[in-house]
């Protein structure tokens, strides 16, 4: 369900606090 445009914007959303 990650397509390479979501890639990116998936990634910053589980970036650690």
């Amino acid at each position: 369900m990650s397509t390479d445009a979501e890639r990116p914007f998936m990634a910053k959303l589980h970036l650690p606090s």
